[in-house]
């Protein structure tokens, strides 16, 4: 994109050759903020502009000077803010448009750039090559591949002696995942999200039934996702969003048939979540929050989320932020005792060079059968994590719209012989290690 047309040259001299107003101060502030910026003094600019604010002197020109700015240095957060206040005075201008639409592409609001594409004339979205308006926007696929650190714990770490009531333990050996997602924007203000996940997971297994008492070194589990989710923009930078999923697990296990000896039959058992966000965008900082409910394994789950991410710079080149989760499981009858933990996620982000990104995260608290941010993702385990850490590796390439990550990360667990009439009643804990390391990549449309 040109950093200035012609076009837009002559708007702003013709802004600092308007007459003096009723405001005292009006043609100083127009002429040198108008000087400062022929000499790209961005820096002069936005202070003098500051004021110029400040004593009432607001006009197209004006917001276009501080606009152009904060873009040049690369502050889109800010930048938009003051597009669409020149748009405000100068409805369907062009060239506020135009910054107004990379202002939103560059800073990562894309629900605020699909509702601008919609105001835009058919010639600008082609010249800009915005992309469909509706249909298919974006396509994502992952793949995970994890397993554990060492050979330790092992089957012989299994325990030996286990309470007389029916109930398993499992530690997970290793395993992997592949997921597509599509986003499919249904207007202006409104997208779809549906997508599918299956996961494969090696472990071995302690089992107990009426029929006694089972070790199963090779077993595995099987678990087929399928995603639905509604993201609708309320206002500008303000968004809600719907997700839900149906989770089918099918695994191997003991049982007995008539008089015939026990044998291994496929078991299967259904599971579903759903989620409500909230998320309201402002210049230098995001805050989001919702709340999620789920039967996951036998257990119910009641979740609430809470988070903010801080961009000092007003953009994506520096970021920082944490989600705080309360979560709550059992099977919520009087009789039976519920679970409560408090689950802390910060991360922090920033641009290495040109289009290649890092982010570190981490997570603390007895994690387990949860619902990230989304609801795209969930840890569908019983066995709580109770420290994970990892980063990614981001690199962006804008010319095909695409965008691959590599993110390996590192996870502390537990593994408990759980009841299998009431799964909230925990047993002799194995700690164990896990890597995960996952690859993905995305196209916008």
């Amino acid at each position: 994109m040109c950093r200035l047309t012609a076009f837009v040259l002559l708007l702003l001299f013709t802004g600092s050759t308007l007459p003096a107003q009723e405001t005292k101060g009006f043609a100083y502030y127009d002429k040198v903020t108008y000087e400062a910026y022929l000499k790209g003094d961005w820096h002069k600019v936005i202070q003098e502009g500051k004021k110029a604010l400040k004593t009432g002197f607001d006009t197209y020109y004006l917001r276009m000077r501080l606009g152009i700015a904060y873009y040049s240095r690369k502050n889109y957060q800010q930048a938009a803010v003051q597009f669409r206040r020149a748009l405000s005075f100068s409805k369907g201008d062009i060239n506020a448009l135009k910054y107004l639409y990379y202002s939103y592409l560059y800073s990562g609001r894309e629900t605020d750039r699909h509702a601008l594409m919609h105001r835009m004339p058919v010639k600008l979205r082609q010249e800009l090559k915005t992309g469909r308006l509706t249909g298919i926007t974006a396509f994502d696929l992952s793949f995970d591949y994890f397993f554990k650190s060492s050979d330790e714990p092992s089957p012989a770490d299994m325990p030996g002696s286990l309470p007389s009531e029916n109930g398993y333990q499992n530690i997970p050996d290793g395993g992997g995942s592949g997921a597509f997602l599509f986003t499919h924007q249904a207007g202006g203000n409104v997208s779809l999200n549906y997508g599918y996940r299956f996961l494969r997971k090696n472990r071995y297994l302690t089992y107990q039934n009426d029929e006694g008492l089972y070790y199963l070194e090779n077993n595995t589990l099987n678990q087929h996702q399928l995603y639905g989710g509604i993201t609708i923009r309320l206002a500008e930078g303000f968004t809600l969003a719907l997700s839900a999923n149906y989770l089918n697990l099918r695994t191997p296990l003991p049982v007995q048939y008539g008089y015939n000896p026990s044998y291994l039959a496929t078991i299967s058992m259904g599971n579903g979540t759903g989620q409500l966000s909230l998320r309201k965008d402002f210049p230098f900082v995001s805050l989001y929050g919702g709340a999620g409910v789920s039967n996951m394994n036998g257990l119910n789950q009641l979740q609430t989320d809470g988070g903010i991410v801080l961009y000092p710079l007003g953009n994506t080149r520096l970021y920082a932020g944490t989600t705080v989760s309360w979560l709550m499981q059992g099977t919520f009858s009087e009789d039976i005792r519920r679970e409560e933990s408090l689950i802390w996620s910060p991360f922090l982000g920033f641009r290495i060079v040109g289009t290649l990104w890092s982010e570190f995260f981490m997570t603390t608290g007895e994690l387990s059968n949860y619902q990230y941010s989304g609801g795209w993702l969930l840890y569908n385990e019983m066995n709580p994590i109770s420290v994970s850490a990892g980063g990614s590796l981001i690199y962006v390439i804008p010319k095909n719209g695409m965008r691959i990550t590599l993110s390996p990360s590192w996870h502390k667990a537990t593994s408990y012989y759980f009841f299998a009439d009431d799964p909230s009643q925990k047993y002799d804990p194995v700690k164990y290690r896990m890597w995960n390391f996952k690859f993905g990549i995305s196209w916008n449309f």
